[in-house]
């Protein structure tokens, strides 16, 4: 079974997903994850996600104000990210 059938079958009314002025069909929407996981493992870039440069970089543009932000708040923003870098490290990729 494919995802259109899987999606038709719980519910007929579904035939495209659309999103913006993109439409995909179920089966390209799975298509264009796998590719998009794919990449990602090929480019490598879950090492990028314990790089604390590009943690710094994801905290600033979380919060602008980041580097403003005292020490220990600093600290918990970055434990927060790298928490969820390592959600998604884990369960999407």
């Amino acid at each position: 079974m494919n995802g259109k059938e899987f999606l038709e079958d719980y519910d007929p009314q579904i035939k495209e997903v659309g999103y913006n002025n993109y439409s995909y069909t179920p089966d390209q929407v799975i298509q264009r994850l796998n590719a998009f996981k794919k990449q990602l493992r090929s480019n490598n870039v879950i090492n990028r996600f314990s790089d604390p440069n590009f943690i710094d970089n994801v905290c600033i543009s979380y919060r602008n104000d980041f580097g403003l932000l005292n020490k220990g708040f600093q600290y918990k923003l970055r434990f927060d990210c790298k928490q969820w870098m390592r959600a998604i490290k884990n369960n999407y990729i």
